[in-house]
């Protein structure tokens, strides 16, 4: 699905400068900060139907709104808006209602934004405005209420915003995500893994440029030089440095993946016992990252993933139970233990019913923030 028809006709209309965004491209969560994209929740009082437009990183709440409205509201089921707005995706709503003939709120956190990003109508799409064509848009609409909270608040008045699909993202969901990606208790991308990304973008460094780096760790230039002396490679000669393990055995791609993997784990401490603890992480990393290399290595036909990219993903891809025992360690406590007593169960299950979501969705709640490449995302 395209533009919504009724919002694309009336920004040609008003000679609005817009353009499209894709999420599919890897780089909008990282480049579009969450205070800037708009949601929209569908409510219904006395009156009828009207539209309170949200920033996405706060929770609408309830509560606070009908104090300033002086009258009871109620949520519409986001799974009632494909019968009500028929060119729109279920669960999604344009923060544009006026177009629909509906009232609309704005909440007072949204009015000074340089730039606003909101749904198209295909949850895959955003439309980019800036802060007059987003004014412009809302001519009528109340700006100065303030009816939001913090997404990340803990408050039962806190709800599900419309573009958040019921049963696959919940509001405890968006909250994680949300403290996740956007709060100081998470370290940023270690020192060591942004010279490795800066040095990945210069057409002209060297293998020396590499191992220059990956010393300034001994442990992680020791994993690499035994990595470079297993029995995988077979490599029967001597290696001195890290020098000769990238020149002779391993690669500049490969190691540069490798030390990339190591140093954004580093900085993520927790408990190293239990089957999901950094013991047991680390080994069931390396075996994976081991064999993902190995499968690229008999694909034969079509594009071939690089080696050093899939012993990345593998060795990653897992990266959601550090984040877990780093930021809400007694959830992790609960699942590690858990996990040890239910050897037989699908550590998805209990993570659906003690965490709220899977480790695959932090880890890659991370990695966007963190402006991972999108094979690690994906993974």
């Amino acid at each position: 699905m395209s533009l919504a028809s009724l919002i694309q006709n009336h920004l040609t209309t008003c000679n609005m400068p817009f353009n499209v965004v894709t999420r599919g491209d890897g780089k909008i969560d990282a480049r579009v900060p969450l205070s800037k994209t708009v949601k929209s929740v569908v409510l219904q009082d006395r009156d009828g139907l009207l539209v309170a437009v949200i920033a996405a990183d706060r929770a609408l709440n309830i509560a606070t709104l009908q104090q300033l409205l002086k009258r009871s509201i109620e949520l519409v089921p986001p799974h009632d808006y494909v019968t009500l707005f028929k060119d729109w995706a279920p669960t999604t709503f344009s923060p544009f209602a006026k177009n629909y003939g509906l009232r609309v709120l704005v909440d007072a956190h949204l009015a000074g934004q340089d730039v606003v990003f909101f749904e198209t109508g295909n949850p895959n799409e955003f439309v980019h405005v800036d802060r007059a064509a987003f004014h412009r848009l809302h001519e009528n609409a109340r700006f100065e209420l303030s009816f939001t909270q913090p997404i990340n608040a803990d408050s039962t008045a806190a709800i599900q915003t419309a573009s958040s699909p019921p049963a696959q993202f919940s509001a405890k969901a968006e909250r994680m995500k949300f403290r996740v990606q956007k709060t100081t208790e998470l370290p940023p991308m270690p020192e060591m893994a942004q010279k490795i990304f800066s040095l990945n973008s210069n057409p002209y460094a060297r293998i020396q440029d590499l191992a220059q780096i990956v010393e300034l760790d001994p442990s992680f230039a020791a994993q690499i030089i035994r990595y470079a002396r297993s029995p995988f490679y077979g490599y029967r000669g001597k290696l001195n440095s890290i020098h000769d393990a990238v020149a002779r055995v391993l690669g500049y791609d490969l190691v540069m993946n490798i030390a990339l993997g190591l140093a954004s784990a580093a900085p993520f401490k927790h408990t190293r016992t239990g089957p999901l603890g950094l013991n047991a992480f680390w080994r069931h990393a390396t075996y994976s990252a081991v064999l993902t290399q190995s499968f690229c290595s008999l694909v034969s036909k079509g594009p071939k993933p690089r080696a050093g990219m899939a012993y990345l993903a593998g060795l990653l891809h897992n990266f959601g139970f550090l984040v877990l025992g780093h930021v809400y360690p007694a959830e992790f406590k609960r699942l590690n233990e858990a996990v040890a007593a239910q050897p037989q169960s699908l550590v998805a299950e209990l993570e659906a019913e003690i965490v709220g979501v899977s480790h695959n969705e932090i880890g890659a709640w991370l990695m966007e923030a963190w402006n991972m490449p999108a094979e690690v995302i994906a993974v």
